[in-house]
């Protein structure tokens, strides 16, 4: 895929640091630092996934966006091949950038989303998978971020066309160092892709919770998502426009 764009205020490059590509490393490691401090004890397994084998049920990506050589957004993301589920793990922009448009992009966060969902697609294509049904995301209903911000947050997600999945979900523990029982609730958004999916809610936290964090099938965290999915009911996916 393409990673080289003019815009308005000069160059912008992606650089995807897995696959033991790692001249980008140290920037991606301290600008995750800079905008996710809560999670810092996860700086570890970036590093360790920017050298990790290929695995057979993934393709991840760990995306740092420059823009004129500065470190400007990151985004770290995958596609489960079995489940056709895209997942986005984080997405972060420096205040600075966060404006920035250019052609059809209203935001830099527009143009992030946007290509994530193309890379999934070329993803499934050149691993002869299944079209990815949607790309699902993890937004804190707590934490550092004031109701303002918090709200203003969903308003972007669902102007680009993401929905609120009615699941109950919670953030392992073990990704901000806390106890156990300190897991984070989260709210799920999903943006479809291709409609010809079944069993979205369902594969989207079998997906999230068990295949990418390993939890087990009888933890809590998995049996609360799964007991709230069944109050659900069916879920429809509808197309993206």
């Amino acid at each position: 895929m393409r990673n080289s764009f003019e815009t308005h205020q000069g160059q912008l490059c992606i650089y995807d640091v897995v696959d033991n590509h790692l001249e980008h490393l140290d920037d991606l490691l301290a600008l995750y630092g800079e905008l996710f401090p809560q999670y810092i004890s996860s700086l570890s397994r970036l590093r360790a996934q920017a050298i990790a084998p290929a695995d057979p049920r993934f393709i991840r990506h760990q995306w740092l966006v420059k823009v004129n050589g500065d470190a400007a957004a990151l985004a770290t993301f995958g596609l489960a091949l079995q489940r056709g589920i895209g997942f986005c793990l984080s997405i972060a922009i420096r205040p600075a950038y966060r404006s920035l448009a250019w052609g059809s992009y209203r935001r830099l966060s527009e143009f992030i989303i946007r290509q994530m969902v193309a890379q999934l697609e070329a993803d499934a294509t050149h691993s002869g998978a299944r079209p990815p049904c949607g790309l699902v995301v993890e937004i804190e209903m707590s934490g550092s971020k004031s109701a303002e911000s918090r709200r203003h947050l969903l308003e972007r997600y669902q102007e680009y066309g993401f929905i609120h999945l009615p699941v109950t979900y919670h953030e392992p523990a073990f990704l901000r160092n806390a106890p156990v029982q300190d897991a984070q609730p989260m709210q799920l958004y999903f943006l479809s892709i291709h409609t010809d999916c079944a069993n979205i809610l369902q594969n989207v936290v079998d997906s999230l919770l068990i295949d990418h964090y390993g939890l087990t099938e009888d933890n809590w965290i998995v049996q609360q998502a799964r007991k709230s999915i069944e109050h659900a009911g069916a879920y429809k996916n509808e197309s993206r426009s």
